[in-house]
């Protein structure tokens, strides 16, 4: 039967990463000699107790590696191995180890096939991410083999390998933990009798640590804890139940083996038993050809939930002309066109801008920064209780960050506090105003109906009106609703069509603030009517 193989691993303790971790080892010491050893009868070698013993025994106090260098009988071992030594120091780790697993090894074949050979073809994984291991090494170091290898050991990489979509024919064989997330048809739990038995040494209670040398000798203080412990256990043994049983999507086989002595009352196939024992079907069970003695015979509860009932038809979709009487309208119907463009219009990042002030203007660089520092205290002062507004903007204004003399800051404070306190917008930035507002929806635009995706400054909803605001920063503002640039004007209409489509029993305000000033400028219906007219 073939298998999946594991859902984790650690690298380093895979056979096959242990073979080439050995050689390169041998690469960057080879006066090593239990490791020349390993590397002598692994895959790439594959040399016998037997050998090793006649190469190694009686030498006199020579290193393996000289010994092997004097031996005829394992020159070609010899030079395999000088053959990666000419090379290592002229090679990054990932070359090096390609070359080790497509190169002809001492016992015939490449080395990959030589570690196939020896352990199977589930070995192929562990190389391939041992391989990727490599590069990623060179991503971010310099490409030294010793480097690697300290790397690869001290990191102790686990790679998690993606078996929902792996597309073999194979049974995974995976931890529960491991399965969160994954689904199957069939799903066989081998093993439900076990209990967790474990019990912490160390108990930690309001942040100490509580270490009693024997169970003897425990407080009720630690007794309690110890208790509270294991009840905390058992409860994620009980929540790992629920995640086994819900990863099947067609079956589910419950098993459960126990010797001499019974299976615990709590346990997971006695829950399971206990839990459908009423709603299921008894039967005799025994696996095809198995023996009673072997385990594999006894009771068994078998659960099905076939579907007896024909899924209801809405008669309501039903066109009684068409020819088959049970298929629904949608089916003879085209699908929606799709909205154009395929991608969100966003509004608030118009394509065109509208000109900006000169380059050459001395006071450009002020007037900037003067429209963020507007920009910054309408978006914050309206989250400040009213009586603390002007101290805290003043606040706000003398940071050293900014710069600015005391004759600005109140020029800046006072036209900041005169548009907040406008009795004609204040709702919107009263306490139950929204700031930065996502607004999403679908228009019916001049090619069809178009996506729009922005965000407004503030938005108020009333009981008898919707305010929008919308901030412009750093550009001259016109004097006239006539003089505002289209891009602006669109931009106001999307949010209007938009939210007259949430709101449709109440008008909706639209109102730009130019921060260089700052001064509001209520926009006429009609000037928004001809972008998107959603009335």
């Amino acid at each position: 039967m073939p298998v999946a193989g594991v859902d984790r691993m650690v690298l380093s303790e895979q056979l096959a990463i242990m073979d080439l971790v050995a050689v390169g080892d041998f690469l960057l010491l080879p006066e090593d000699d239990l490791n020349l050893a390993v590397v002598l009868k692994g895959p790439f070698i594959g040399l016998n107790d037997d050998d090793l013993f006649a190469l190694a025994h009686d030498r006199g106090g020579a290193s393996l590696w000289r010994r092997l260098a004097a031996d005829a009988r394992y020159a070609d071992a010899h030079r395999w191995l000088a053959a990666l030594l000419a090379r290592v120091d002229f090679t990054p780790p990932y070359e090096l180890f390609a070359h080790l697993l497509t190169a002809p090894a001492v016992p015939g074949g490449s080395g990959r096939q030589c570690i196939a050979a020896r352990l199977g073809i589930e070995a192929e994984d562990p190389i391939e991410e041992f391989m990727n291991l490599t590069l990623a090494h060179e991503r971010v170091g310099p490409p030294s083999l010793q480097g690697f290898l300290h790397w690869l050991k001290a990191g102790d990489a686990t790679v998690k390998r993606d078996m929902e979509h792996s597309g073999r024919d194979e049974v995974r064989v995976i931890t529960v933990h491991g399965a969160k997330g994954l689904q199957a048809p069939v799903v066989i739990l081998p093993d439900t009798v076990a209990m967790p038995q474990s019990s912490p040494e160390l108990l930690w209670t309001d942040g100490l640590p509580l270490w009693p040398p024997k169970r003897a000798l425990e407080t009720r203080l630690c007794a309690e804890t110890r208790a509270e412990a294991n009840r905390r256990r058992d409860q994620e043994y009980r929540r790992l139940l629920y995640v086994a049983m819900t990863r099947a999507e067609d079956r589910l086989y419950i098993c459960g083996w126990h010797g001499e002595r019974a299976a615990p009352e709590t346990c997971w196939h006695a829950m399971a038993s206990a839990g459908i024992g009423a709603i299921a079907e008894p039967f005799d069970f025994a696996a095809e050809g198995a023996d009673a003695d072997d385990g594999w015979a006894g009771d068994g509860l078998r659960v099905t939930c076939p579907q007896t009932v024909a899924p209801a038809i809405d008669a309501a979709d039903i066109a009684a002309d068409e020819p088959v009487a049970e298929m629904a309208r949608w089916m003879h119907r085209p699908p929606p066109p799709e909205p154009t463009p395929p991608r969100p219009l966003a509004p608030s990042r118009p394509s065109m801008e509208p000109p900006v002030a000169s380059p050459l203007d001395g006071d450009a660089h002020n007037r900037f920064q003067r429209g963020l520092l507007v920009h910054r205290l309408l978006q914050m002062l309206p989250q400040v209780p009213e009586d603390r507004r002007a101290a805290t903007a003043d606040r706000f204004l003398a940071l050293p960050v900014h710069d600015l003399d005391s004759e600005a800051r109140q020029a800046i404070a006072a036209e900041v506090m005169a548009v907040i306190e406008d009795p004609d917008i204040a709702p919107l930035f009263a306490s139950d105003s929204r700031a930065e507002a996502p607004i999403t929806g679908v228009i019916a635009g001049p090619r069809g109906p178009e996506i729009v995706s922005g965000q407004v400054d503030r938005l108020v909803i009333r009981e008898n009106e919707v305010l929008i605001i919308d901030y412009k920063t750093n550009r001259p503002p016109p004097a006239r609703q006539a003089d505002v640039a289209d891009v602006y004007l669109r931009q106001m209409a999307a949010y209007r069509a938009i939210l007259r489509q949430i709101w449709p029993d109440r008008p909706v305000r639209c109102i730009l603030l130019w921060t260089d000033g700052p001064r509001t400028m209520s926009l006429d219906d009609t000037r928004l009517d001809r972008f998107f007219d959603a009335s």
